[in-house]
């Protein structure tokens, strides 16, 4: 890793980091219930703001599609929302759940928040008003997350090791089976709404297709215990307990991984990518937030490190 500085001002585990969908911005936070706002230029990551909007953990935060807003999500049970072009004004706060939520996301036109929660039950509310419009009630245990695919369907999933598909307007769903354990993260792929990729304690990535109701793909990974995944393009990048990033190829997923060193000491909890994907964060239960630079170096095994550790700066 070549040109790493490593700096840290709190001993605090960075639970979710966020790309702005339109610039260089992000937002992560984690269990000093810090959020936090640093944008990177010219090469250099730049602390904006740091918010103490929440009296818990913030285990999720999100940008608007449209950039003009952003979301966050706490253990205090509440999701927040902020003005992205008033310096991070709050907007307001939604507590619509009885105990931690553990995700928060905007549907396609912006229009909606989506929020998953330990009460069993996920919530849709109005962007604008706050409104809640309804609470959707089909997992036996706690949620893990939720979020919507271009189509604007609401997917969740729960300790209750199911993952499940939502009609929002009746409040029917559901579920895709097979995990054996508690199905830890879920993603959308961006170019085919029908595709979903999830990683579990069972220490599966799989790949499911909403129509036919079922997995299409499945592979164990033996080198981590992965707790987070997203599609970008033709890959799928998972991260977890083994200190690294895992970069698997959507069309090979039983092809060998492309593995890259984490600049991590411990979990990586989350990661994110940029718009236009030049840049990959990943948020870490070390505390540090660490910034690559995925188009000047090529080599996917051994990219390089812009910054490590801005911590709660």
């Amino acid at each position: 890793m070549n040109g790493a500085t490593r700096e840290k001002s709190s001993n605090d585990e960075i639970l979710f980091c966020s790309f702005s969908p339109r610039d260089y911005s992000i937002i992560y936070g984690g269990s000093d219930g810090v959020v936090n706002l640093s944008v990177i230029s010219e090469s250099k990551v730049l602390h904006k703001l740091s918010s103490s909007t929440h009296n818990g953990a913030v285990s999720c935060g999100e940008f608007s599609p449209d950039n003009s807003k952003a979301i966050t999500s706490s253990h205090d049970t509440t999701v927040a929302m902020y003005s992205v072009h008033e310096d991070f004004k709050v907007l307001g706060s939604l507590k619509h759940h009885s105990y931690a939520i553990s995700w928060c996301s905007f549907s396609p036109d912006g229009s909606m928040i989506s929020a998953s929660s330990w009460d069993n039950s996920a919530s849709l509310s109005c962007s604008s008003t706050g409104k809640q419009l309804s609470s959707l009630k089909g997992h036996h245990k706690p949620l893990t997350a939720s979020l919507f695919n271009t189509n604007g369907v609401l997917i969740t999933s729960s300790w209750d090791k199911a993952i499940r598909v939502w009609d929002t307007q009746y409040g029917k769903s559901f579920p895709l089976t097979g995990h054996k354990d508690v199905v830890w993260s879920i993603s959308c792929n961006p170019d085919n709404p029908n595709t979903i990729a999830s990683v579990s304690r069972d220490k599966a990535l799989s790949i499911w297709d909403i129509r036919m109701g079922g997995c299409i793909a499945s592979v164990r990974d033996e080198y981590s215990h992965l707790v987070y995944v997203t599609f970008r393009g033709d890959n799928l990048y998972a991260c977890g307990d083994g200190s690294t990033v895992i970069i698997k190829d959507v069309k090979n997923l039983l092809g060998s991984p492309y593995k890259s060193t984490s600049g991590h000491d411990g979990r990586v909890n989350q990661l994110a990518l940029s718009h236009d994907r030049r840049y990959m964060v990943t948020a870490g239960s070390d505390g540090y937030l660490v910034v690559w630079d995925l188009v000047n170096d090529g080599n996917k095994t051994d990219m390089d490190v812009l910054v490590e550790g801005l911590g709660t700066l």
